[in-house]
């Protein structure tokens, strides 16, 4: 019976792994949480007022971010899509009155990952 858990737990890390730092997947936990908002405002935050401030949303970046600690280490040091002048994850991307260090953010999560052992 032991060997049957532990079968199952070792397929649910490697389903888990293989799905959980993909867009799609945080789109969708995205699209619960909105869900589960309408339903209980009182018992769960607006995942979209979380995710700004001043007015910017921060959202689609948070989400870049959690992809790219799947991703080569490469990632950290890559140019932004849209603007080749701008790093993926600057030191000074503005939020609101603001400015967050997205550099040391995605770098931090890296290494929270790389020290998670199961």
């Amino acid at each position: 019976m032991r060997q049957v858990i532990e079968a199952q737990e070792i397929l649910l890390c490697i389903d888990t792994r293989e799905r959980h730092a993909s867009a799609e997947r945080y789109k969708q936990i995205i699209a619960e949480l909105r869900t589960l908002y309408q339903r209980e405002p009182s018992k769960i935050a607006d995942i979209d007022a979380t995710a700004s401030f001043g007015g910017d949303s921060f959202l689609d970046k948070l989400i870049e971010i959690c992809v790219s600690h799947n991703e080569p280490a490469g990632a950290l040091v890559q140019r932004d899509r849209m603007d080749a002048e701008r790093s993926r994850f600057p030191h000074d991307y503005p939020i609101g009155p603001v400015t967050a260090d997205l550099h040391f953010v995605a770098a931090a999560l890296r290494i929270a990952d790389i020290l998670d052992f199961e």
